[in-house]
């Protein structure tokens, strides 16, 4: 809903011989009846020929219902110059909240809040009805420091019409010696492993060379230290950076090395952050988004997949886990050469949230030792997810006994999502994770194993691959490692001892004749988990062991 509200602006006039950088803004020539020339975004204009401010003809713009626009981009900002920006316009009908100027400078993608209130009307209102005449709107800027860009817009109204013309965006390049950092923008925040910064310049109406053979040269400080003198207009490269807050002035000087008079300068500041030390993910979660982290400690690798070139992986270790998104391609983990449970040092990046999710943006590649670490799914509930997601994000988490809604297909659909029910309730299963596109939709129960996440406060679990849906009793008499020993069978005195030919820690998972767990835990090669508390009867347990799995029957008596 529009904001129905009229203040008084002051209408400026100017005298200008600078260079006029929109196109097209008297409206002289058209690609057709309804699209002016050089306007990229045009919405309900006709070309207009008895209404008009000046020339041969103006834009008609009207709307019978919602907002429609007329805009362009202007390209080749110059930050620190001055701009000054012009419309034209006549309101022939409406009621007062007819018609309002929306520009913004940009800052490549980025919208700036510079000049916001002159760029969206005058005091950020509606541009007044002028009783049916020509007005004039007029702003005076000075390019902000960050901007590479100028997006020109005006805006109609439901039940409005509105006449536009004379519209103009004029450069005033400085006609006295003018200096002007235009990269990095003024306070920009580098990441830990940035060592080199390149300063790049402007300048105007000043020939900068060697001593008298030109109006004189630059002389730039950076950090307090001795003064450089630059006798061309090339980038800046400071090098062999470090974490801190570093400043940079740049003068110009006369051919004796004398400031000018008055003195032409111009000077940043940028910061390069500094790794904060965490031991564990744990102490990770709980770092302040934006900042930079070093995770000492190692964690193992649950999964990842790769999307439009960029990797989403997920790390775990015994404290917690988190997403690992590297969205500026600097982590060689590939999901088809890194298995699930290596192990991971060295993690460092920035700490962020997307749709809820904790992540880290890598800056660096980790180390991938070779080793297999694995992790130990949390046995959990749908409405434990549901209700918790929050304590279980980005680990590894297993729902036992629970069907999954197809939605009409028999092979999972990548990046959809399925209803996953067991006794407490339905959560989502989402098929994030590339591997499990086209594995065939369990149509019976079945334990499931995921990771654990969420959009938008709504709780998920993603599958890895195939082997994260297991029909318990489906598998009896697997056994994929070799010189497995399960010994004694039956127990009879709650010792139960499992050994193999490899000396690797094992995950041991006991499940009642139905389905249900009833035991899990790690042990040691050769070494004896106490049972003593399961009743007599028929169980199935489940080792798995470096990702190879065994499931036998065992009798308690």
């Amino acid at each position: 809903m529009k904001k129905i509200t009229y203040l008084l602006f002051l209408l400026i006039t100017y005298t200008s011989f600078g260079q006029d950088v929109l196109q097209n803004g008297n409206f002289e020539t058209w690609t057709d009846d309804t699209h002016p020339d050089g306007w990229t975004h045009v919405e309900n204009v006709t070309k207009e020929a008895t209404v008009k401010y000046e020339g041969n003809f103006a834009a008609k713009h009207e709307s019978t219902g919602g907002t429609k626009d007329l805009g362009q981009t202007i390209t080749g900002i110059v930050p620190g110059h001055t701009y000054i920006l012009t419309i034209h316009y006549k309101v022939e009908s409406g009621d007062g909240t007819d018609a309002r100027i929306w520009s913004k400078w940009k800052s490549g993608s980025t919208s700036l809040d510079d000049y916001k209130d002159e760029l969206q009307g005058p005091n950020n209102s509606y541009l007044p009805t002028n009783n049916n005449e020509w007005g004039e709107y007029t702003v005076t800027m000075v390019a902000p420091a960050t901007a590479d860009s100028f997006y020109f817009e005006v805006r109609v109204y439901a039940g409005a019409v509105v006449y536009w013309d004379d519209f103009s965006f004029i450069h005033q390049a400085p006609t006295t010696p003018d200096i002007a950092i235009t990269s990095p923008p003024d306070g920009t925040i580098f990441d830990p492993e940035t060592t080199s910064v390149t300063i790049s310049l402007n300048i105007s109406n000043f020939n900068v060379a060697q001593p008298n053979n030109g109006d004189g040269y630059i002389i730039y400080e950076f950090d307090n230290e001795q003064p450089v003198e630059k006798y061309d207009t090339n980038d800046i490269v400071l090098d062999n950076l470090t974490p801190g807050v570093h400043h940079i002035l740049v003068q110009l000087v006369d051919n004796t090395g004398s400031a000018l008079n008055p003195p032409v300068t111009a000077e940043i500041t940028f910061t390069i952050k500094a790794y904060i030390e965490v031991a564990t993910l744990a102490d990770l979660r709980a770092g302040t988004q934006g900042e930079y982290y070093h995770v000492t400690g190692t964690s193992s690798v649950l999964g990842g997949t790769v999307k439009n070139g960029k990797i989403t992986a997920f790390v775990q270790d015994a404290t917690a886990g988190i997403m690992v998104y590297d969205k500026n391609i600097v982590f060689t983990f590939d999901p088809d050469t890194v298995n699930n449970y290596d192990e991971v040092t060295d993690l460092k990046g920035q700490l962020s949230e997307f749709n809820g999710v904790l992540q880290l943006i890598p800056t660096t590649n980790p180390v991938f030792t070779g080793n297999n670490v694995p992790i130990t799914p949390q046995v959990i509930t749908a409405d434990e997810l549901n209700a918790n997601h929050e304590e279980y994000e980005s680990e590894l988490i297993k729902i036992d006994n629970a069907t999954i809604d197809p939605d009409g297909d028999t092979t999972f659909v990548l990046n959809k999502n399925y209803n996953l029910t067991d006794a407490t309730g339905t959560t989502k299963l989402r098929t994030l994770i590339a591997d499990i596109e086209g594995v065939t939709i369990p149509t019976t129960e079945v334990n499931v194993t995921g990771i654990a996440g969420e959009y938008k406060g709504t709780a998920q679990i993603y599958p890895r691959d195939e082997n994260d849906f297991e029909t318990v009793s489906a598998a009896i008499g697997k056994n994929s490692i070799e010189g497995l020993n399960i010994y004694p069978n039956p127990v009879q005195n709650g010792n139960l001892f499992i050994s193999s030919d490899n000396s690797s820690d094992k995950a041991v998972y006991i499940y009642s004749i139905t389905g249900k767990q009833v035991f899990n835990g790690e042990v040691e090669n050769g070494e004896s988990i106490n049972i003593s508390n399961l009743k007599s009867g028929v169980y199935l347990i489940k080792i798995i062991e470096n990702d190879k799995i065994a499931v036998q029957k065992l009798m308690i008596k």
